[in-house]
């Protein structure tokens, strides 16, 4: 075997295991995320559906629902949720 070959597949190699790491780094660091966020839910997340990929999809799918359901601020300083109904009709400005 010639030397550039072998630097070639030690790179190749070398570059596999650096993509590895960071594939696993990423999902530790995400389940930590998930965990911290949701606690127990995660758990009883992972234990009913009996997959840990499968429950971290789902949470991270609830996740996305609330962002965009977060408050906003409105012209006159309030603040309301996405199809928030007033309960009184004076809340009503228009």
């Amino acid at each position: 075997m010639n030397t550039e070959l072998s630097v070639v597949l030690v790179l190749i190699a070398v570059a596999v295991l650096v993509a590895g790491a960071v594939w696993y780094s990423y999902r530790r660091i995400t389940s930590q995320r998930l965990k911290q966020r949701f606690g127990r839910e995660y758990d009883q997340t992972v234990r009913r559906l009996k997959d840990r990929k499968r429950a971290e999809a789902e949470l991270k799918a609830r996740e996305k629902v609330c962002s965009s359901m977060r408050s906003t601020t409105t012209a006159n300083g309030t603040r309301s949720l996405p199809g928030h109904m007033a309960r009184d009709p004076g809340e009503v400005r228009g």
